[in-house]
């Protein structure tokens, strides 16, 4: 995936940098963003109809190359348009669409935190490369949005099927992050809960979980405002 670009214009200068401790973090937020959207246009310059985006600090699990042998099948029989082989914390509600090999399962989930790994088809591509920022709005964005995992969690399941591999077959490193500017500890889920909700159920909660998510919209807006005004 491309390097982050930290030298995105207004980078270290007010009104968004006052020399303060956490500058960094929201440095490497931005620079992280940028590399995922830049990810996704070489993607559809290319004309891939599905691209692979990992990370720098992933690690494979043992059940990785059995389980890929199985999930083409999977997907071929689930409406999708991304699936996270690597990810935490998944959003509620969930559905198991299909077994796959090493006791793993393909899911239909709301979201999932962390970026680490994950399949696009190009039926995402127009739509994520106008909502992600370029570098020039880059910290409106952040300011507002935080992170591209919270945005993605909050906004994928509006426009696509988003789907999961449970348990996650590529994870992250511990470690200092280059993001977060603090050690990367194992303490999130990286399994899917067992899935109850049949298809009708699923679509109802999701849709009230994106109305929470829209109620709380006009606060990320007033936060945006407030960093701007503040800075970092």
């Amino acid at each position: 995936m491309p390097q982050p670009q930290l030298d995105a214009p207004g980078f270290g200068a007010p009104p968004w940098f006052r020399s303060r401790r956490r500058d960094r973090t929201w440095a490497g937020r931005a620079g992280c963003t940028l590399s995922h959207r830049a990810a996704i246009a070489h993607a559809k310059q290319q004309g891939w109809r599905t691209v692979l985006i990992l990370e720098d600090d992933i690690e494979l699990e043992p059940a990785l190359a059995e389980v890929l042998a199985g999930l083409p099948a999977a997907l071929r029989g689930s409406h999708w348009d991304v699936c996270y082989l690597g990810y935490t914390d998944p959003v509620s509600p969930y559905r198991t669409l299909a077994q796959l090999p090493a006791g793993h399962s393909l899911c239909a989930v709301s979201g999932c935190s962390t970026t680490h790994a994950y399949l696009l088809r190009n039926s995402t591509y127009d739509t994520l490369l106008a909502r992600l920022p370029e570098a020039a709005d880059i910290w409106h964005w952040i300011s507002r949005h935080r992170a591209i995992d919270r945005w993605y969690y909050r906004n994928l399941a509006r426009h696509f099927d988003v789907l999961a591999v449970s348990p996650a077959v590529i994870n992250q490193q511990g470690g200092f992050s280059d993001i977060t500017q603090r050690l990367h500890e194992k303490v999130h889920t990286t399994r899917v809960p067992d899935a109850r909700q049949g298809p009708l159920a699923f679509r109802l909660l999701g849709t009230l979980r994106w109305l929470g998510y829209r109620l709380a919209e006009p606060r990320d807006w007033l936060r945006g405002r407030i960093k701007r005004a503040r800075g970092f």
